[in-house]
């Protein structure tokens, strides 16, 4: 019962959605560090069974180096499809991902606009700093914290740090207690998004 209604309020769907996208991807990592793996593995067992077979061809079995160097030749033709199609599979991955993150980090780009480090808003008040965090935090559940790369992740979690800090500091004005490092941070999380 707990658990339904907790999908309930976050919206089912997108914690369903949200769970498949991150286990796809989570998917085709480790697939691709696994054929990359196994294609370090094959390469390093095609270098040993060369280094064997050119030991043995030098003490007197000259015949067979070119049928050895033949099937050497095919197998390392092998190996660069297996480590093209690899670096084709990552590439097709990270493009996806990229093309979804410009999605949602539009958004999430035009709300920072409140807080910009050029020129700083002096007008900014306690009410739109707390409606910022808010927006942060809607966006960051409902649309794009799945996307966040570890270091915008990182980025994101010390901006609502410090935004909660100024918020709790004092009711005073704004722009004396601590509006000039949010400017920063703001700034900082926008600049590690891009990456």
């Amino acid at each position: 019962m707990v658990w339904t209604d907790l999908l309930s309020a976050l919206g089912g769907a997108a914690v369903v959605l949200a769970a498949i996208a991150f286990l796809g991807r989570l998917i085709a990592e480790k697939s691709a560090e696994a054929a990359m793996k196994r294609f370090e593995s094959t390469l390093k067992r095609a270098e040993a069974e060369y280094s064997s077979i050119l030991e043995r061809t030098e003490a007197g079995y000259g015949s067979s180096l070119k049928r050895l160097e033949a099937e050497h030749g095919a197998l390392l033709k092998t190996i660069e499809k297996l480590n093209k199609s690899t670096l084709a599979f990552t590439s097709a991955v990270d493009t996806d991902l990229r093309t979804r993150r410009i999605e949602v980090y539009s958004e999430l780009w035009e709300k920072s606009g409140t807080l910009p480090l050029w020129p700083h808003n002096r007008d900014l008040s306690y009410t739109d700093l707390q409606n910022l965090a808010l927006a942060f935090r809607d966006w960051y559940f409902k649309k794009g914290g799945i996307y966040l790369s570890r270091n915008a992740r990182e980025a994101y979690g010390e901006l609502q740090k410090h935004l909660t800090s100024v918020l709790s500091a004092s009711s005073e004005g704004l722009y004396s207690v601590g509006a000039q490092t949010s400017f920063f941070w703001v700034s900082l999380m926008r600049n590690t998004v891009k990456e």
